[in-house]
C-alpha cells in the first residue's frame, strides 16, 4: 500500500505556504504535535501539488476552495481505498470533506477513475466544531462497491488492520480533531 500526499496549493500571493496553513490550523485547533506536516509527508511518496502558481489575493478564499476541490477529486480518481475521517455533516462547502465524499460516490468519479472509483471507508469523527457527528463516534461505515477480484485481493490484506489501528489511535487521542469541514 502506498500513501500519497496531495498538496492543494504551494503558496498564496501573500506568501503563505500550504505547510504554514496546515501548521497554523494544527495550533488553532489544538491538534496533537505528532500530526505535523513533516511527519505526514515523511511517510508518503513525494507530494503531488495541484496548483503551482500562487493563489491570487483577489478571491483568495474561493481560489483556495477550488484548489481543495481539485485535490479531493484527484485523490478520489487515483486511489484504490479512500479512508475518510469525517463527522458526516453535509455542509455544501466547496472542497470540503462532504464535497469530496459526494464526488467519490458519484458516477462521474467511477467514470474518471482507472479502478472504477475507490473503495470508501468513513470513520465517524466528532470534531471541535461539531461534537455530535452523524452516526456513532468512531463507527466505521463502508460504502459498498464491488471491486474487481484482483483489486479485492490487493485491498483485503492489511486494509482492515490499518483501519482498526487508525480508529484505536483516534479513540485514544481525540484532542487533535479539528473543526468540521
Amino acid at each position: 500500500m502506498e500513501l500519497v500526499f496531495v498538496e492543494p496549493f504551494k503558496t498564496t500571493a501573500a506568501g503563505v505556504t500550504y505547510q504554514q496553513k496546515v501548521e497554523s490550523d494544527e495550533i488553532k485547533y489544538s491538534r496533537l504535535p505528532e500530526a505535523s506536516y513533516e511527519k505526514l509527508i515523511g511517510v508518503c511518496s513525494p507530494p503531488i501539488t495541484m496548483k503551482h502558481e500562487p493563489i491570487p489575493l483577489k478571491d483568495e478564499g474561493k481560489e483556495i476552495e477550488k484548489a481543495y476541490r481539485k485535490a479531493g477529486r484527484y485523490i478520489a480518481d487515483h486511489c484504490d481505498l479512500l479512508l475518510v475521517l469525517w463527522d458526516g455533516v453535509e455542509n455544501g462547502k466547496v472542497g470540503g470533506t462532504s464535497d469530496t465524499m459526494e464526488y467519490a460516490k458519484s458516477e462521474e468519479c467511477r467514470d474518471n477513475s482507472k479502478v472504477g472509483g475507490p473503495e470508501i471507508h468513513h470513520i465517524v469523527i466528532p470534531q471541535e466544531g461539531n461534537p455530535f457527528p452523524v452516526g456513532v463516534p468512531f463507527e466505521i461505515k463502508k460504502f459498498e462497491r464491488k471491486p474487481s477480484r484482483s483489486r479485492w485481493n490487493k485491498l483485503k490484506h492489511g486494509c482492515g488492520r490499518l483501519i482498526r489501528w487508525i480508529v484505536n489511535q483516534l479513540k485514544d487521542k481525540p484532542t487533535w480533531l479539528g473543526p468540521s469541514s
